[in-house]
């Protein structure tokens, strides 16, 4: 199974939770998206959904090349817009913009989610999705999760102090959990220094960290189908 059902899934819980719209506007939503999804299929950009798409830049090309269609702009047009709106508040939700600061809103979102599907290169490699990842960074305000006080540096482009994405149980171990790692509840926001840490560090020094992510993670991850023992959790990360 695709991560494309991941996204789908929490797509509708932001809808829902977050944005507060009803089951009647979020329906509307996704005939707009199930359409255009049908177009993108026709012309070869996609293979089925347009939420198969894990990367946010490739998403805004698509937008770009819909709304340059004189086809598209002649069927939103006579649709008054409807499905412009759809891949716009799609959009909106895969930018992560209404997350920043938002962690509370994130948390609402936990649930068990499906485990994706491998891909193949020269190893066989759990797929993730980019977009969930900047989610996390956005609703931490890219603060270290582990100590808010760590500083790295502003990124140019985004203004954004830098921090990284980090999957606290690894997606080499997905073959011992029974749902999706590659979710809200398992990446955390790190500074580098943190991430490195937990990536080439001794258990000596990493098992103190490991203790603080389960103290804060524990029940998020218990809510999406992962409950484990803190020597579970220590075993699975150390």
């Amino acid at each position: 199974m695709g991560n494309y059902w991941m996204l789908q899934d929490y797509f509708t819980a932001y809808l829902r939770i977050v944005r507060g719209l009803s089951d009647r506007s979020i329906g509307h939503y996704y005939d707009a998206l199930n359409l255009i999804s049908r177009f993108l299929c026709e012309r070869h950009l996609i293979q089925e959904t347009i939420f198969e798409v894990a990367d946010l830049s490739r998403l805004e090309e698509l937008r770009e090349i819909l709304y340059k269609d004189r086809e598209f702009v002649d069927l939103n047009s006579r649709g008054h817009h409807m499905y412009s709106a759809g891949m716009n508040n799609y959009l909106r939700f895969a930018e992560a913009d209404e997350f920043f600061g938002k962690k509370t809103e994130l948390v609402l979102l936990d649930k068990p989610m499906p485990v994706t599907e491998m891909y193949v290169d020269e190893h066989n490699t759990w797929k993730r999705s980019a977009i969930i990842r900047e989610q996390v960074l956005e609703a931490a305000e890219y603060r270290c999760e582990i100590d808010p006080t760590h500083k790295s540096f502003v990124v140019e482009h985004t203004n954004h102090q830098y921090a990284e994405g980090h999957h606290v149980i690894a997606l080499n171990k997905q073959d011992r959990i029974p749902y999706s790692l590659d979710i809200y509840a398992n990446i955390i926001c790190l500074c580098p220094v943190c991430h490195r840490l937990l990536h080439y560090g001794s258990p000596h020094e990493k098992k103190p960290v490991a203790k603080i992510i389960y103290d804060k993670r524990a029940n998020r991850l218990a809510k999406s189908g992962i409950k484990l023992s803190q020597r579970e959790f220590e075993n699975l990360v150390l």
